[in-house]
């Protein structure tokens, strides 16, 4: 019960500050659609996609070292903060370096210095993030969302509604963005204080990056799968359609909040569990209920695609609506393989979780250069969704050696056919297209029924209980 009551806190902890934020960033599309064209949309994107490749490469995937690490070994919280912060240091001081070559390609001409800015505060604020999560100042790390996202929103309302700056306009409010959580953590995670008696620790900075270097490769292989298709489309089908591919993804982007939002406050305590040997029954029942939010929020956005892209995708953007319903099962089967993710992650198999990634990238890669030239969008979109399902697939039969559990594989079977068909049916826009992914909606709900229930009530007793522990 604990255990139970620490994720179901934690949960609501981090969702206070992740839907917070999300919610604010999500009134931020419509500024955008209005001040920037699909091209400049596009530039902006794979100028980010550029930044967030490069970060965990340069700082060798140490943030996520520093979360693991202070988790189970609280003593090293000073040293393991002062390591991850020395890399980033040495990491964003070569960018700058850099960024007199980078001036030269064409993307990135005339933003060079603002992508090594960029780096720097995203890997600063990230290695902070993890520090405040792995010493388990959840509030802490919420309210920073909700911060960072007001931050964000008032920013880009000035340098793009009223200043008109364009490009370098968003830019400018992703670095003030992050530079005030930098400063928020700095002062309420009392970072000062435990780098004043921070030393270098060789055998942990060892430790650290063996758990960390494996990462790497894995980090590369989601980029190339999340992210390099973009570039692709960009040679072969300009900048315009990048713009509209990348809007297209504001709105899965709220599906994958339910699940990050859960996914933060569940790795914490797998890495508890996993850490005490214990056996496959509790990660089987957090796992059917996780399964079942996954599905039913999936089906009900795919179903809403088309009232929500009319309120918040302006001019020339709201043909982006085509490639959500395929992109949310992407989605949906990245957050599957996601869960297995984290047993990897709490056993300490990073290694498996690189091989996974890299036989998916691969896929994507492959698929990528023969689908695109002739199916643009849609040829990125069946790619994605393949090495996802490939990545699935392989997590399935691996995780079981370290952990034995219940996967449901024929439930997730079926699901994942009636969501995909949920998905083609939707994207037609018809009205007899429209009413058939309305009854397969209603399936998807129907089968997890039980699952959803079960979950009202937990909640509504973890909240009663809540309630009465405070009576006076």
């Amino acid at each position: 019960m604990n255990r139970n009551k620490e994720l179901f806190f934690n949960t609501i902890l981090f969702a206070i500050g992740n839907f917070g934020s999300k919610f604010i960033l999500f009134l931020l599309v419509p500024l955008y659609t209005l001040t920037m064209t699909a091209e400049e949309f596009g530039t902006v994107d794979l100028i980010q996609t550029g930044v967030y490749l490069i970060w965990p490469i340069l700082s060798l995937g140490i943030s996520e070292s520093v979360m693991r690490f202070i988790i189970t070994n609280k003593n090293a919280r000073s040293e393991a903060l002062l390591l991850g912060l020395l890399i980033v240091f040495i990491s964003g001081l070569l960018t700058l370096i850099a960024a007199s070559v980078l001036n030269k390609v064409e993307i990135f001409e005339n933003y060079a210095y603002l992508f090594s800015f960029l780096y720097i505060v995203i890997a600063t604020k990230n290695i902070l993030s993890q520090f405040c999560r792995g010493i388990e100042k959840i509030l802490i790390y919420s309210i920073d969302g909700i911060v960072s996202a007001l931050t964000l929103t008032i920013s880009s309302i000035v340098f793009l509604y009223f200043m008109n700056l364009g490009i370098n306009g968003y830019l400018y409010a992703i670095i003030i963005s992050n530079l005030i959580s930098i400063l928020f953590l700095f002062i309420y995670c009392e970072i000062i204080k435990y780098l004043f008696t921070a030393r270098i620790n060789k055998i942990l900075f060892k430790d650290m990056i063996f758990y960390s270097l494996p990462l790497l490769p894995n980090t590369l292989s989601w980029w190339i799968i999340q992210t390099s298709d973009k570039y692709i489309l960009s040679f072969f089908s300009g900048v315009l359609v990048v713009g509209l591919y990348s809007m297209a993804y504001k709105i899965p982007s709220i599906f994958n909040l339910i699940v990050s939002v859960f996914m933060q406050a569940w790795q914490l305590i797998a890495i508890k569990e996993l850490e005490e040997d214990k056996g496959g029954s509790y990660f089987s029942s957090i796992y059917k209920y996780y399964v079942a939010v996954t599905f039913i929020s999936s089906s009900i956005i795919i179903l809403s695609t088309r009232p929500i892209a009319s309120l918040i995708f302006k001019n020339d953007f709201y043909d982006s609506w085509k490639f959500i319903p395929l992109l949310m099962v992407a989605f949906t089967i990245g957050n599957l393989q996601a869960f297995y993710g984290s047993i990897y992650t709490g056993v300490k198999k990073t290694t498996k979780v690189f091989i996974s990634t890299l036989i998916g990238a691969i896929v994507n890669i492959i698929l990528n250069f023969i689908l695109i030239p002739s199916a643009g969008v849609y040829g990125a979109l069946v790619a994605t969704i393949a090495s996802y399902f490939i990545i699935y697939l392989y997590r399935l039969n691996d995780v079981q050696k370290y952990l034995l559990m219940d996967h449901a594989t024929k439930k997730i079977s079926i699901s994942l056919i009636l969501l995909c068909l949920l998905a083609v049916f939707y994207g037609f826009d018809y009205m007899w297209t429209d009413i058939l992914s309305v009854v397969l909606g209603f399936l998807l709900i129907l089968i997890y029924s039980t699952e959803i229930c079960e979950i009202a009530k937990k909640i509504y007793h973890h909240l009663v209980g809540l309630i009465s522990n405070h009576k006076p």
